[in-house]
């Protein structure tokens, strides 16, 4: 296949699978309640929250970064930012340390 044909198809191929997950999440076939929640008391867990929101600024820095400087001929996606890559480090410690305090206050070994 011509490149751009398969370009073409990878994205529509992309967008029906997103389409199809939205919708299901939408008549409740994905389930998402407790997505944030903790095992332990049922309470929302800081640490997911926080993971959340910065997965979402992540996700967004990049995606105006890679609008505002589209991608030379040839590259297929730009470089992350070494200080997104930083952020997002800084926000996966913060949320393993605060599951792993967690753990150790509850006594569980799991």
């Amino acid at each position: 296949m011509e490149p751009r044909i398969l370009s073409i198809a990878i994205a529509s191929w992309l967008t029906a699978l997103g389409a199809i997950v939205f919708m299901r999440l939408l008549n409740g076939s994905i389930r998402t309640d407790g997505l944030l929640s903790t095992q332990l008391g049922g309470g929302v867990s800081p640490e997911r929250v926080q993971l959340l929101i910065a997965s979402l600024i992540a996700a967004a820095v990049y995606a105006a970064d890679s609008l505002s400087n589209p991608p030379i001929a040839g590259e297929p996606l730009r470089d992350v930012p070494d200080a997104l890559l930083t952020a997002m480090a800084g926000s996966q410690l913060v949320y393993l340390g605060g599951k792993m305090m967690r753990q150790i206050k509850s006594g569980d070994d799991k």
